[in-house]
């Protein structure tokens, strides 16, 4: 590390001495009682000293006539209490002499912070990827991100959450659900007990409203984290569905809007605007932002599906088949398959919609996917008119917590079922507002 400066100590497996901030931490948390700034002064020259017999009378931060007469025993035995370990594991005591610092030390550098960024910054380029591959880069990094940097970044751990959600996310069916999520909400709230940021809360807001389907919740969430930060994009990003579910058009177009001008590199948000505005009833307007993101981003699979859905709602089927099929070319997953499924039941392509319906099955089958999406299986059975079958995958969608449920109300390819009595009942057990649902029910 040549000359790079020691920022802290790493000791006893999960203990992290940090020199900046004053404090032990303990798995990247701050410990129940704190040192006192003098007992991390003690702790800290031991650090500095491993392996060396220290006599009782030879503690540095303890030579001043004040402290020279508390026994550095006493501060020995409040430290290790503090740490909740048993002195014996740590300190082998020298019959009149001192003491020995007898585990594990390991200094850390300010280099290696700096490397911590440098590869925290690479983590965020493959997450806004947003394919199976560079999510699950993505989520090495970071991890590898909090290794270097034992103290951690809150932003790994807000971009770990993120990158869990959309793993688990039902486009993709990499990951469970019920693995990723309770992961992504302990990475979100261990950010928050670090560094109060305003993404946690929206990471947070995110999970109560799309597994959870706590909907009051997630916009108190929500709301604290835009008031912490004006320009949080991802939070408004998820404030705009949440608004757009509950039948609060206006509220929801604002804030897609705030999202974008807040970060428009951000290619899942840029992808989402033209979303946004089909699920508020503009077909028009979602096509002609679809093409923008396309045009934009034009590597990015979601960006065609999401295009894919503004053609079919404006009945350019040729058109949705097309970008269907250009996102099929950049990665193979679940939600392609069951756009086209839908798509050609439809349009009367019986056996193709059935060919897709497979798809979704056979990706599973080859241990691709973690989960068969009963979502995308009801998308296509909707688009064949298979009622029952539509809304018995409906519900082993519910079973898996279903992120993309929130829509029930609002999402055009749910209208040949919507008037449904099971599918309004499944509407109230996601929890979709009053207002949404008797505006779906009118349709």
């Amino acid at each position: 590390m040549g000359a790079s400066r020691i920022i802290g100590y790493e000791f006893h497996i999960s203990f992290f001495a940090d020199l900046d901030k004053h404090c032990v931490l303990r798995g990247n948390e701050t410990l129940e009682r704190p040192l006192t700034s003098k007992e991390f002064e003690v702790l800290v020259f031991f650090l500095q000293h491993p392996h060396e017999v220290i006599a009782r009378d030879k503690v540095e931060p303890l030579q001043d006539a004040y402290y020279a007469r508390l026994p550095v025993d006493d501060y020995i035995s409040k430290i290790c209490k503090k740490l909740e370990i048993e002195r014996e594991e740590c300190f082998r005591t020298v019959r009149k002499v001192g003491y020995e610092l007898t585990i594990r030390v390991l200094p850390r550098f300010e280099a290696e912070r700096q490397e911590a960024g440098h590869l925290f910054r690479a983590s965020d380029i493959h997450f806004n990827q947003h394919t199976k591959a560079s999510l699950d880069v993505a989520l090495d990094q970071s991890k590898e991100v909090l290794t270097r940097h034992p103290e951690g970044f809150a932003e790994s751990r807000i971009s770990q959450a993120y990158i869990l959600i959309d793993l688990a996310h039902d486009v993709l069916s990499a990951r469970l659900p019920s693995e990723c999520i309770p992961l992504a909400r302990a990475e979100a709230e261990k950010a928050l007990a670090t560094d109060e940021r305003a993404a946690a809360f929206g990471v947070l807001g995110l999970i109560a409203l799309i597994y959870d389907y706590d909907w009051s919740e997630a916009e108190r969430l929500l709301n604290t984290a835009v008031e912490l930060d004006p320009r949080e994009a991802s939070s408004l990003l998820t404030l705009a569905h949440l608004h757009i579910s509950q039948g609060r058009r206006e509220e929801g177009l604002k804030a897609i809007e705030r999202a974008v001008q807040a970060n428009p590199l951000d290619q899942i948000i840029y992808a989402s605007w033209g979303w946004i505005y089909l699920l508020a009833g503009d077909a028009e307007r979602a096509e002609h932002l679809g093409e923008q993101a396309r045009l934009h981003f034009p590597l990015l699979p979601p960006a065609q599906v999401l295009l894919g859905q503004a053609y079919e709602a404006n009945e350019k089927f040729d058109k949705a088949i097309e970008s269907y099929k250009r996102a099929l070319e950049l990665e193979v997953f679940p939600g392609v398959f069951a756009a086209l499924g839908h798509i050609h039941g439809r349009l009367g392509h019986r056996t193709k919609a059935r060919f897709y319906l497979r798809e979704i099955s056979r990706l599973h089958e080859d241990k691709k996917t973690a989960y068969v999406s009963g979502y995308c299986q009801a998308l296509v059975h909707a688009g064949l008119g298979e009622q029952e079958e539509c809304l018995a995958a409906l519900d082993r969608a519910y079973l898996q917590r279903c992120d993309w449920l929130i829509h029930l109300g609002v999402e055009p390819r749910w209208s040949s079922v919507r008037h449904l009595s099971r599918f309004l009942e499944l509407m109230r057990k996601v929890g979709v507002p009053d207002q949404s649902t008797k505006s779906a029910a009118q349709t």
